[in-house]
């Protein structure tokens, strides 16, 4: 996988302070790729050491399912690569 596959994360941190190094490290290693993001400030996390949590979403492959029902008795579905 590379860093373009990533199309969201969700970034939380316990204090505002560590706003500067989760930005130079997502410079770091994201580059110029810009994902979807969000940036939480919260009380805590589930390990109390922790200070950074960092969730991201990556795109492998996609695949188009519709659904298409013409009579309830006979549902068409149309699968796309």
């Amino acid at each position: 996988l590379a860093a373009s596959n990533i199309v969201k994360m969700q970034v939380f941190v316990t204090d505002r302070a560590h706003r500067d190094g989760v930005n130079a490290a997502r410079r770091k290693h994201l580059g110029d790729h810009k994902p979807t993001s969000t940036f939480l400030i919260v009380a805590g996390l589930a390990q109390p050491e922790l200070m950074v949590e960092v969730e991201v979403v990556v795109l492998v492959d996609v695949v188009v399912v519709v659904v298409v029902v013409v009579d309830t008795s006979h549902p068409v579905v149309v699968v796309s690569p």
